[in-house]
């Protein structure tokens, strides 16, 4: 029978509210890095695209401008969903 009293008593030992807000504190600036992350790579792609269109460098390579377009709008909507995740998503 002890050991059913052990745990009982380890079940009514909960976190205290300050750690538990640390904790969600730190989940959510961890969230809005990697949402600011994914941000700056698809930015950065997005640079290298509008340049290869810019220079129509899509032609050397026997591609066409469709492929070089639909990357650019792609990422274009990578940016603008993650950035609605960010301004629109309060939750964790």
């Amino acid at each position: 029978m002890q050991p059913t009293q052990t745990a009982r008593s380890d079940r009514t030992h909960l976190p205290s509210i300050e750690l538990v807000d640390e904790y969600l504190a730190t989940a959510r600036r961890a969230k809005y890095r990697r949402l600011l992350g994914l941000v700056a790579i698809c930015s950065m792609l997005l640079t290298v695209l509008i340049v290869i269109f810019a220079q129509g460098w899509y032609a050397e390579s026997g591609g066409g401008v469709g492929w070089v377009i639909c990357g650019i709008i792609v990422t274009i909507c990578a940016i603008g969903g993650v950035l609605v995740d960010i301004i629109y998503r309060k939750d964790i």
